[in-house]
């Protein structure tokens, strides 16, 4: 009984800090003139607290800031349909704003404060609220339905993404579902992705492979669709040009060291200068740390292998002409990338005492030595490096083109 009345006490408490707390936000805001900001924090602690309700300071703030912001939300409206080209959009949500904060406090009205009723102008807000959403929704499509026409594909996309907009606001809007998928039909960007050895070495059979597949799912783009074999209606040939290969020899070497080191290996029995063992005052014969010197050496051996693939991306359109653009806009003919992977295995063996070795010593001398790989090893990991640098620039390939779309004038 103690605890459930320390907890409702508690409770309380929380509850009065949480009120006083909100009332100042709310304060503070109106103050700087966030009226709207104001009201939701307002309306917030008012529909929590019912105690609130009847407070004339809260009535007065909730009064305050729903007639402020409507004022103030209603002087943009007004600017905003008096322009020679109206923001649709920004309008639409202006006005859906007022009506969203009309339709908070209908529920708790009329109030009353010293048994007079406090007034809040309802306008109803929803006949204008459906022609501010037919007048955005009408301009997004009808905006998107002439880029439509143009048969350009960045023009599609930015069909698409206005149709995207008149999907989320009305689902059902007129044919927006089909024509969002015809601007998205429209928009995507076919890759015809391929690979050509100009390096004059002969590489594994499936390099190609190795360099190309299941790049769909790799590539980060919503508009482009990748193929290795050749389709009918490609939009672009990237062929990833295989220039250059350097493959190191197998280099083999070792070193040794000595080690030393003065450890403790037990006790023995202190003795003075003459060979006799040494007591305490008690009697008892005293012990000290024995100490020796050990010794090893070891050999450390390393195995290294390097290898260097250089290539080319280029980008083609379908008449077989050159499209490429570097990251700050300026056309070049290729895009460049180089690849390497270095081999190295290190391993140790000793003789001697291990417990003169330090830490590194020990690691090595557990690793187990690792073969040489291939000639075609390497380049199959300078052509795992090549992949991801392809799968970059193909995500990329939107923000560095900077191909501007059609404008409507």
């Amino acid at each position: 009984m103690k605890k459930l009345i320390q907890f409702s006490i508690f409770s309380l408490l929380l509850s009065i800090l949480y009120n006083c707390s909100a009332y100042k936000s709310a304060s503070n805001k109106m103050v700087k003139g966030n009226y709207a900001e104001a009201f939701e924090t307002s309306i917030k602690l008012f529909s929590k607290n019912s105690s609130q309700r009847k407070k004339v300071k809260q009535l007065e703030l909730l009064q305050n800031s729903y007639m402020l912001a409507n004022r103030q939300d209603e002087f943009r409206l007004q600017n905003m349909r008096t322009k020679s080209d109206p923001n649709y959009k920004d309008i639409y949500y202006l006005v859906k704003t007022l009506y969203d904060r009309e339709n908070l406090i209908k529920p708790y009205l009329p109030l009353y404060k010293n048994n007079k009723e406090l007034k809040f102008s309802v306008k109803n807000y929803l006949l204008e609220l459906e022609q501010a959403k037919e007048d955005f929704l009408n301009d997004y499509y009808t905006s998107a339905l002439k880029y439509l026409t143009t048969k350009k594909k960045s023009n599609a996309r930015s069909a698409y993404n206005l149709l995207k907009e008149v999907q989320e606001v009305d689902y059902n809007y007129r044919d927006v579902n089909i024509k969002l998928e015809e601007a998205y039909k429209n928009g995507i960007e076919r890759m015809y992705v391929t690979a050509v050895n100009q390096t004059g070495h002969p590489l594994p059979e499936n390099f190609k492979d190795n360099l190309l597949y299941n790049l769909n799912n790799e590539v980060n783009s919503f508009w482009m669709r990748i193929s290795t074999s050749k389709p009918n209606n490609m939009d672009h040939e990237i062929r990833v040009v295989l220039n250059r290969l350097y493959i190191g020899k197998d280099d083999f070497t070792k070193k040794s060291k000595n080690f030393d080191k003065d450890i403790v290996d037990g006790w023995e029995y202190e003795k003075d200068g003459r060979g006799n063992v040494i007591k305490d005052s008690l009697g008892n014969t005293k012990k000290v740390d024995k100490h020796v010197i050990v010794r090893a050496t070891v050999t450390e051996f390393k195995r290294t292998k390097d290898a260097k693939l250089d290539a080319t991306i280029e980008v083609y359109d379908p008449n077989g002409n050159i499209e490429i653009y570097d990251l700050y806009g300026y056309v070049r003919r290729e895009s460049s990338i180089t690849s390497k992977f270095i081999f190295e295995s290190v391993f140790a063996e000793f003789e001697g005492d291990e417990r003169a070795l330090n830490r590194r010593e020990l690691d090595l001398i557990k690793k187990t030595p690792v073969a040489f790989p291939t000639d075609y090893d390497m380049i199959n990991e300078c052509i795992r490096e090549s992949r991801k640098e392809l799968i970059y620039f193909l995500s990329s390939y939107y923000k560095i083109k900077k191909k501007k779309p059609f404008l409507f004038p």
